[in-house]
This record gives structure tokens, sequence and C-alpha cells, in this order.
């Protein structure tokens, strides 16, 4: 399996990506989604406070311990922060329930590495071929270069805002990384495509 499968457990996790408006809606929603089916949640601040975000995945992680549940899946997207800074802010408020972090740009550095732990041993989502980027003319290169700098899961997307990935596209990264890293897609997934995007290769699901 892949590093989300691993981690997930499953071979097609649905993540559920919820815009935050307050700590206790996120909870209340979070509650939800993993109530109903989610594999895990990502929460993400449109506004880019990455204070609050923390905040509400500490939230969440506090909600479930104190019904004694099985800890979820909780990551995190912290817009307007490149990925260094993103493990970096996560570390300095020593974040340790975040489980994943979500890029929307590409990799600016060595972001972790396969020793890292603490909030570096969280999944590193990286963007590939993502809505608002430059597209690279090889995918595959682009995606290698990502795994060089610490990724995970390649994050790949439609090509704008709810508009739906081609499921060649997820096909190609997954030839290209082979069964071990994840592939994951955001925005444009929906109940009508989401199978095809499982079976294409995408192994991780991030949906509005």
């Amino acid at each position: 399996m892949s590093r989300i499968s691993d981690t997930v457990g499953v071979p097609g996790a649905v993540l559920p990506v919820i815009h935050i408006a307050d700590v206790e809606q996120v909870v209340e929603e979070a509650r939800l989604a993993l109530h109903t089916g989610a594999h895990g949640v990502f929460l993400i601040h449109h506004g880019g406070d990455s204070l609050l975000t923390i905040e509400a995945a500490d939230a969440v992680f506090a909600s479930f311990s104190a019904d004694c549940r099985a800890q979820p899946f909780i990551g995190v997207n912290l817009l307007g922060k490149t990925p260094v800074e993103a493990f970096q802010c996560l570390h300095y408020e020593r974040s340790y329930p975040v489980c994943g972090v979500w890029c929307d740009e590409a990799s600016d550095g060595l972001v972790k590495h396969a020793g890292s732990s603490g909030v570096w041993a969280s999944l590193y989502f990286a963007s590939v071929a993502f809505k608002g980027q430059p597209q690279p003319a090889d995918l595959a290169r682009a995606a290698w270069i990502e795994i060089a700098q610490g990724a995970d899961v390649l994050t790949t997307s439609g090509p704008a805002t709810g508009k739906p990935c081609d499921p060649a596209k997820v096909r190609a990264l997954r030839e290209a990384v082979g069964p071990w890293y994840g592939v994951g897609v955001a925005s444009g997934v929906r109940a009508s495509n989401a199978a095809e995007l499982v079976r294409a290769g995408a192994d991780a699901l991030l949906v509005a």
C-alpha cells in the first residue's frame, strides 16, 4: 500500500476539507464527517490564519480524545505559507495531533527526509500540476522533484476550482511514482467521478 493508504488503512481515503469559520464549527463538522464514514479531515482557513487552523486541529483531536475514540487523521493546509514554513509553524506551536500537511505551492527546498520526526513525521501532501500553478511539461519529473524534497503524497487537481481532474493525469502520476508514494486529488471530486479517480490510481480524495 502507499504511504497514505498505510496510514489511513484504506486504499481510497475520503478526506473532507473543512473551511474554517470558527473552532466550534470545525469540531461539529469534523465529528459529522468522521461519524458518517470519512477517513479523516483537512482543515483550511481562507484568510490564512495559521494559528486558528492549528487551534481547530487541536480542538478536533481533544474532542475525540474526550470520547475515548480512536484518533482520526487530521490534516491542515496553512494557506500563505511555503511547505518549509508550514512544518516550522506546526513545530513552533507543538501541534502534534496534525497527521498531514497539504501545501498548494511546490516545495521551496528540502522539507523533510526519511528519518524526520516530530511534526515532520506528518505526511506531506505536495502539489504537482495543481490548479493555479504553471503546468509541468514533464509530470513524472515534477513528481520526483517533490519526492526528493520529502513528499509523501503527490496531490493534483482539475484545471480550476470545482473542475474535475482528468483521470489520465492521475494515472500518469501513479505510473511515474509506483505504489509506495500516495497520489491525491483535490478540487473537482464528486460522487460521479470519485470511483474513476480511485481506479486511475488516486488513494486520497480531498473533497470540499
